[in-house]
């Protein structure tokens, strides 16, 4: 996965500005992809323009389209992050800074997790505003389907889980989630930097965008932390996916209305789903 994670993080450092060049296709008003162009899934909506001075499109999955509630969260955020782009061009030419071509925000949301209870969806943001490279940032969504409402991860767990140690023994809470994503990323920056002693400052875990992953089995095994660039390492190493699997003290803090969608790595409880969980 880090192959083909970084492959894809380093064709968009060197891509150039989202416009087209001479004997290319036009961009389409409608969808102006470019630097992070990835295939569209049959039915996703593009929230799209292209104007003079930049291109913008945010795309949003055909399943998260299908819930009505979780689309308009979607279409907001995508007009509100338009809004926030402006804003900067703005700033930029206050400042005199000569523009280098279209400067371009790019969104593509995938889903992560699709079941009765919930949806997890995350996404990357490239921004274009001229230089060397562009910016990336990440953001995620959790969705309660049964009260058609956005909530946080702290909402999936019960009061206090992510605050205390509970039974006395090895932390359930915000110490766990930050021992186990401090594990594997200092494993994943030794990999990639191919340095047995490499090491690096933790971020607080709770603080990045965390995605839930749903397994081949049908349930919810992994989180998932997102940490953009800079974050951790220079531009050049580029993104970091650091999973975080699902234990059985962890799922002793899940509330009871999320836990049938929750399972622990190893558990042979298939789930009956209708549609695909991811």
């Amino acid at each position: 996965m880090f192959k083909t994670l970084l492959t894809l993080f380093a064709a968009f450092a060197l891509a150039t500005p989202l416009c087209a060049q001479p004997g290319e296709a036009p961009l389409d008003p409608d969808c102006p992809q470019g630097d992070l162009d990835t295939p569209r899934e049959p039915g996703s909506v593009c929230i799209g323009r292209l104007t003079d001075d930049y291109a913008f499109s945010v795309v949003i999955p055909a399943r998260a389209a299908a819930v009505p509630r979780l689309d308009a969260l979607l279409r907001n955020k995508a007009l509100r992050a338009e809004v926030r782009f402006e804003a900067m061009i703005e700033e930029r030419r206050a400042l005199g800074e000569p523009a280098s071509g279209r400067m371009s925000y790019e969104q593509g949301w995938r889903v992560d997790a699709y079941l009765p209870e919930l949806v997890a969806l995350s996404s990357s943001a490239a921004t274009y505003l001229g230089g060397a490279h562009g910016g990336m940032e990440y953001r995620q969504l959790l969705f309660d389907r049964r009260r058609n409402r956005q909530i946080a991860l702290r909402d999936i767990f019960t009061i206090g889980a992510f605050e205390h140690d509970l039974l006395g023994g090895r932390p359930v809470g915000e110490g766990a989630v930050q021992r186990a994503f401090c594990r594997a990323l200092r494993a994943e920056v030794r990999e990639r930097r191919d340095d047995p002693a490499a090491t690096v400052d933790c971020p607080e875990a709770l603080a990045l965008p965390i995605t839930l992953i749903c397994s081949p089995g049908g349930r919810i095994e992994t989180l998932r932390a997102l940490v953009a660039p800079y974050i951790v390492g220079p531009w050049a190493e580029g993104p970091y996916e650091v999973d975080i699997p699902v234990d059985a003290r962890m799922m002793a803090a899940v509330r009871r209305r999320f836990r049938p969608a929750f399972a622990v790595p190893g558990e042979n409880r298939p789930r009956r789903l209708a549609q695909a969980c991811n």
